[in-house]
């Protein structure tokens, strides 16, 4: 381990995977990033998923949920719903999030918001433990221009240009 710099504001969490980490020298990791989708609804000025051009790439519902299963057995503790995308684009979005939940993944998601529904609002909110919305403005004029988002929705504060 010492050739490894390693944040521990939340490791004295996990000293059963320190240790196994310090014995083996390898184990499984206790949080991962999970990019449900390659698309998004907006087109962040700052976003470097631009470059390669947002390819149409969802993760498959039926492998996905297994998957869980299995990070779960491994010792996966939280997972992030974020990445190269925006994860509400995936229509299974809640089942992962469900699912998570169940098998006991904590999970977190990093949304811009704009495709939230009342509906998806009530099957998210009871099994997420944190959800962060992009709000790079002041006001809608200046979110727009630094978010370039679809211009059908207005935003979950109110705003709209």
């Amino acid at each position: 381990m010492k050739n490894f710099i390693l944040d521990s504001h939340k490791l004295h969490y996990h000293l059963q995977r320190v240790a196994e980490f310090e014995k083996r020298g390898d184990c499984y990791p206790i949080y991962m990033e999970v990019s449900p989708v390659g698309l998004c609804n907006h087109r962040c000025i700052f976003c470097a998923y631009d470059y390669i051009d947002y390819p149409n790439r969802h993760l498959d519902k039926d492998r996905f949920l297994s998957f869980l299963d299995e990070a779960s057995s491994l010792g996966i503790k939280s997972i992030l719903y974020a990445g190269e995308g925006e994860p509400l684009i995936h229509k299974n979005i809640a089942e992962f999030v469900e699912k998570s939940k169940e098998v006991g993944i904590d999970c977190g998601m990093f949304s811009n918001g704009e495709l939230l529904s009342e509906k998806l609002v009530q099957k998210l909110l009871p099994n997420l433990t944190f959800l962060r919305f992009s709000f790079n403005g002041g006001d809608a004029q200046t979110y727009a221009k630094i978010h370039k988002p679809s211009k059908r929705n207005t935003y979950a504060w109110g705003g709209h240009f």
